[in-house]
């Protein structure tokens, strides 16, 4: 579950409420769901613009089904005047931010980010079964694992929930980086293994190898900067130096959040 004001914070300055005479920045959206037939009394719609279909269309349907709100680029206006739309520049770098928002406030879940060439499915299953049995877990619905899938999950998260499964999926180098860069980086990890699936875009099973460790990489870059925190905080050290560790992180993610749209936009101009 998350709020509007998850949303809010997330898209400073980037948001236009339309419809709601006066939203309130409490409102619980209890799921956010991309797919209509899915959505359930008051969750969250996100309207995403595909190649064959452009979600937007199904933004009056989900209103009478009783979501909460949309988050969509353009509100529509068939949808009922007192229906919350939620406008933003672009909808899934919207719900990257909101699912990051609401992960960061949530410090006393710990996330098992589980990726591999295959297996992560039953793994997934495996590992929340275990865990599940100590405290309340989440675990990734289905196989959602992309940049989509992720954060959809992450905004499952409920307070009592102590652990979070979850898939992670790639299909090209930087795209496990991004995902713990932007959204949220896994405190466990575990790699089932390193195959020869997807050589269709990755070209070999040494860039598979290289893909997959991008979550490693990102374990051992938040452990460094969580080291050298409770370091601080042991010796005395102050106030100003623990904030020049927590932004450097913020800097290093965001450059790194950068490096993967710049390449993805090289690959669009291209026809990759």
């Amino acid at each position: 579950m998350f709020t509007l004001n998850d949303i809010l914070q997330g898209n400073d300055g980037a948001v236009h409420l339309h419809g709601a005479s006066s939203p309130d920045p409490e409102q619980v959206f209890p799921a956010a769901q991309h797919d209509s037939r899915q959505v359930g009394q008051g969750d969250l719609f996100v309207a995403i613009k595909g190649k064959h279909v452009d979600a937007h269309s199904f933004i009056p349907e989900v209103a009478q089904a009783g979501a909460g709100a949309a988050l969509c680029t353009e509100p529509s206006s068939e949808a009922p005047p007192e229906f919350l739309q939620i406008v933003v520049p672009d909808v899934v770098q919207a719900l990257h931010a909101t699912a990051r928002v609401r992960t960061q406030r949530q410090q006393n879940t710990t996330l098992i980010g589980i990726t591999g060439s295959n297996g992560k499915t039953s793994t997934k299953e495996a590992v929340a079964s275990v865990l599940s049995r100590k405290a309340p877990t989440l675990k990734t619905y289905a196989s959602y694992n992309s940049e989509i899938g992720y954060p959809l999950t992450l905004l499952r998260l409920e307070p009592e929930h102590r652990y979070a499964v979850l898939e992670m999926g790639a299909q090209s180098i930087g795209e496990l980086a991004f995902l713990c860069n932007t959204i949220a980086s896994p405190n466990w990890a575990i790699i089932t293994n390193v195959g020869a699936a997807h050589l269709e875009y990755f070209g070999s099973q040494e860039r598979v190898a290289i893909a997959k460790s991008e979550l490693v990489e990102a374990l051992r870059q938040r452990a460094a900067d969580t080291d050298r925190l409770q370091r601080l905080q042991v010796t005395g050290g102050g106030a100003d130096e623990a904030e020049h560790v927590l932004r450097r992180r913020r800097e290093h993610e965001q450059q790194r959040a950068d490096d993967h749209l710049h390449a993805e936009d090289a690959d669009h101009e291209h026809g990759v």
